[in-house]
């Protein structure tokens, strides 16, 4: 318990200093910092007994980097932690910081020691070493010999064996109070002692006082009888229902009583492999009036019963809490959702959580096992009824909440569906037959796609006819009749996709724009090379156009890739057949050398062409970049994209760099400042890059600050 005199102190010094409404509530909070030092083991006492302001700070500190305590106390946290400050502030100026180090981290066995002090200064006697009691010599020999017999022969933890000997000695106090005619129960005449705990047992004010305490007295009078070798007196029998009753009594005691133990003291779980917590445990018990089980295996089986385990600690039961969440759930359901995901039941009852002191998702999870019924629980969600994988549960939901029109944006799907994450729709979503990507974000239900079975029948004929013929069919060909006007809202891209999904399949594969019979390598890029093959000269144009016809859409790269790899670039749109050119591959590379120095180059320090050799072509930059992508041994053609600017890096075949380390030693090499908006013009006016932009601008200029620094 707290002197007074510093709490008194403290209190009337901050109603002197602080305005009515912060002193009104300053003790409460105070006190609410003492719970959580006491439940962690920082203190054993009274907080107001502390005024080392080193060890009133280190509380401090595990209050602030406690999630559980911050979340309980949230509305008022700010309050609380100002009110300590003030408490520490006080003992700073007015009790400067006297230190009391033996409040902190406390032994386990001061508070028995502090117990065994008071009852040792009981009304009735002194305490010495060998004697917990002593009234007379006769009473503390028969007090040592019970606590003997309890210690050595029943084998009870010291703690219990105290609280017995009290239990005893308050009974003695009561029967004494009482007016007994016999009051003595530790005494060597055996008689004597069953008398009295025949009166006691047949006092109704005694019976009801026993249970009020748990049956504490009736646990030690019983285990004294059991000492002398005496039976339990008949009253006692009928009144307490002893034999047949008064264990089942008993173990529904205990179970409140440990109950209300957790409920006090372990509001943040009891670890119930820890000897030391089980030493504390039956502390609190003793100081609470409350009856454990004698062996601490016994009582952890109990409290295992009395509690719910989560992460390997043990919470209080919660009958309210449980009903809560069971509430919670069945509205849920009954709503029509047929799946619930942990994190986003979490999220979605956040405030409810946290005044449950729930604090993750995974303590959720185990709270939800325990408590409801009727339901399968995986990793991360739990449904109704047999255990079901995530993409048949959510593709379920997602069909549910459709409604009539075609396309959804997927987060208006989350707006209706709250308890499935976004991320997991979008996983379910993306890789699905039932749904196609209409637009960004966009998908059509493959249900609400019109199609008739002619029409179906007019695509599969033309697709079997194209593979019969050609090997290949290109998706972006197929007869469409009047299904472009049946699906107005929905792209020609999304309406090939939806024809795929719908009719083609399971029937063919499909490789970008590419159908075939069998699984196969075939793409635009093969194609395009299959086109290219025999022509002597072609545009780009040209293969471009070809890219929108297999494909539906124009890509560039397609186009690029397919002629740099078949064909030899001599102008900005015009191409040539390999034949058309002959370089002397060794004369070339002898002239680059004289430009490419240090490992690299972009392509347009390459300033002039007089000293190439005659290859067939005009020499340009465009035949510079094809010569250095396909025929070169010393260099190769480094670019982010193929391009028409000339854009791109000359570098040796064995510079073993990647592009954007090669911007960054360029960049190294100058004195231009290393921001992302200066970087990006410089590599964009030397040739190094198309556009001044560029995602990685900000890693390559981290990469251009340490190179400058090795240097």
């Amino acid at each position: 318990m707290a002197k007074q005199s510093n709490k008194d102190t403290f209190l009337k010094w901050a109603i002197s200093v602080l305005p009515a409404q912060r002193s009104k509530w300053i003790e409460e909070n105070i006190l609410k910092m003492e719970q959580f030092a006491i439940a962690t083991k920082l203190i054993s006492g009274s907080i107001f007994d502390i005024s080392d302001v080193t060890i009133l700070e280190t509380i401090y500190r595990a209050v602030e980097k406690n999630k559980i305590f911050q979340i309980k106390n949230k509305r008022l946290i700010k309050n609380i932690e100002n009110d300590f400050k003030t408490y520490m502030q006080y003992c700073s100026q007015t009790l400067e910081g006297t230190k009391q180090a033996s409040k902190l981290e406390p032994s386990v066995f001061e508070p028995l020691l502090e117990s065994v002090s008071a009852v040792a200064t009981s009304t009735e006697s002194k305490t010495t070493p060998k004697n917990i009691l002593a009234s007379t010599s006769t009473s503390a020999t028969c007090e040592t010999e019970f606590y003997d017999y309890l210690q050595n022969r029943t084998k009870l933890a010291d703690r219990t064996c105290i609280s017995y000997v009290s239990a005893i000695r308050s009974a003695e106090r009561y029967a004494v109070d009482n007016g007994y005619i016999s009051c003595s129960l530790l005494n060597e005449d055996k008689e004597t002692i069953v008398a009295t705990a025949t009166e006691l047992y047949g006092d109704s004010n005694f019976i009801k006082l026993n249970e009020q305490q748990h049956n504490r007295f009736s646990a030690a009078i019983n285990k004294l009888l059991e000492f002398i070798g005496a039976k339990v007196p008949e009253k006692a029998v009928v009144s307490t229902g002893y034999n047949n009753n008064i264990q089942t009594s008993g173990s529904i005691e205990i179970c409140n009583g440990i109950t209300a133990i957790l409920e006090k003291h372990y509001e943040y779980g009891f670890k119930f492999d820890s000897i030391r917590e089980l030493m504390r445990f039956r502390q609190f018990a003793d100081a609470m009036e409350i009856t454990l089980p004698e062996t601490d295996e016994t009582l952890k089986t109990s409290i295992l019963s009395a509690g719910t385990v989560i992460d390997g600690k043990i919470y209080c039961k919660n009958d309210d809490m449980s009903q809560a969440l069971r509430c919670i759930i069945e509205k849920i359901f009954f709503s029509g959702a047929g799946v619930i995901y942990y994190e986003s039941l979490f999220e979605n009852e956040r405030e409810w959580m946290e005044a449950h002191v729930i604090i993750s998702p995974e303590m959720l999870k185990e709270y939800l096992q325990k408590t409801i019924t009727g339901c399968s629980f995986s990793k991360r969600f739990m449904i109704k009824g047999h255990r079901r994988s995530e993409r048949e549960v959510v593709t379920d939901e997602l069909k549910r909440i459709w409604g009539v029109h075609p396309l959804e944006s997927v987060y208006s799907l989350h707006d209706r569906l709250p308890y499935i994450p976004l991320g997991n729709i979008w996983r379910v979503i993306s890789g699905n037959e039932l749904f196609v990507l209409a637009s960004e974000s966009e998908y059509l239900f493959i249900d609400r796609f019109h199609i008739t079975a002619d029409e179906e029948k007019d695509v599969l004929d033309f697709v079997d006819n194209a593979c019969l013929e050609n090997g290949f069919a290109s998706l972006c060909n197929v007869p469409l009749g009047s299904i472009e006007e049946e699906n107005y809202e929905l792209t020609r891209i999304a309406i090939y996709n939806a024809i795929y999904k719908r009719v083609l399949y399971g029937k063919y594969h499909l490789n970008g724009k590419i159908l075939t019979k069998e699984k196969s390598d075939l793409d635009a890029v093969m194609l395009l090379k299959q086109y290219i093959k025999g022509k002597e000269e072609c545009t780009f144009d040209e293969i471009s156009n070809k890219v929108e016809e297999l494909t539906g859409g124009i890509n560039r790269q397609y186009a690029f890739q397919a002629l740099y790899d078949d064909m030899v670039r001599v102008s900005k749109k015009r191409f040539v057949a390999d034949q058309l050119v002959n370089f002397s591959i060794d004369e070339i590379d002898a002239v680059l050398a004289e430009f490419i120095t240090d490992n690299f180059r972009a392509i347009q320090d390459v300033t002039t062409f007089a000293m190439f050799p005659l290859c067939g072509q005009s020499w340009n930059h465009y035949l510079l970049e094809s010569f250095c992508y396909k025929y070169s041994r010393k260099y190769s053609l480094y670019v982010i994209h193929f391009n028409d600017k000339n854009v791109g890096i000359i570098a040796e075949k064995d510079f073993n760099k990647k592009y954007d380390e090669m911007l960054a030693i360029a960049l190294a090499r100058t004195g231009v400042e290393l921001t992302p908006e200066t970087i990006g013009q410089h590599l964009y006016a030397t040739g190094y890059m198309a556009k001044r932009t560029y995602s990685k601008l900000d890693e390559i200029a981290q990469q251009a600050s340490n190179l400058r620094k090795e240097r």
